[in-house]
């Protein structure tokens, strides 16, 4: 699952705030989000199952002054333990299409 992945990533490429990428390759929660997941259903369950994780806005918890990749890399880790096993494939998102991640309304 894309969820697992994301630690994984951020140890290899780096991690960063304030962008999706920096110039030496680190991603930001976000810029790792999209790195893993394709556009639609998939990416918007990953954000979500984050967003309930962090309980808030995702970009603004990842760029939070005194944030350390570890926080971000276990939040993603407690976001997968909590997933129900093949709840991908039957989730519906409210899914802004023009910028493929979810509405805030309750799904």
């Amino acid at each position: 699952m894309a969820l697992r992945s994301i630690p994984a990533l951020l140890d290899k490429h780096g991690w960063c705030q304030g962008v999706d990428h920096d110039d030496d390759g680190a991603a930001c929660l976000r810029g790792a989000i999209y790195d893993v997941t394709p556009a639609g259903e998939v990416r918007a369950y990953v954000w979500e199952r984050l967003t309930w994780q962090v309980d808030g806005n995702i970009v603004d918890w990842n760029d939070a002054d005194g944030r350390t990749v570890g926080e971000v890399q276990a939040a993603c880790v407690a976001a997968a333990a909590a997933e129900s096993p093949g709840r991908v494939g039957h989730w519906h998102a409210n899914v802004d299409k023009a910028h493929n991640v979810p509405t805030h309304a309750a799904v």
